[in-house]
């Protein structure tokens, strides 16, 4: 899997920094350091689903945090 150009995203969120593909992939816009953040089912509610993937992302920093001791 390639890290997708922004030109390629059929709607960019709000706040810029993640995008949707026309496959329904959600992606981290961040140069060479982004992701898939997931996959959303409506794409009128882009913005529903950053707030989710934010906040999966936050549980999972919190407990790799728990597990390392970082």
């Amino acid at each position: 899997m390639s890290v997708p150009y922004k030109w390629q995203f059929v709607k960019i969120s709000e706040c810029g920094k993640y995008g949707l593909l026309p496959n329904s992939e959600l992606w981290r816009i961040a140069g060479k350091n982004s992701y898939m953040a997931g996959h959303v089912m409506n794409p009128e509610a882009i913005e529903i689903a950053v707030n989710n993937a934010k906040e999966e992302m936050a549980c999972l920093i919190a407990d790799a945090r728990r597990e390392f001791g970082f």
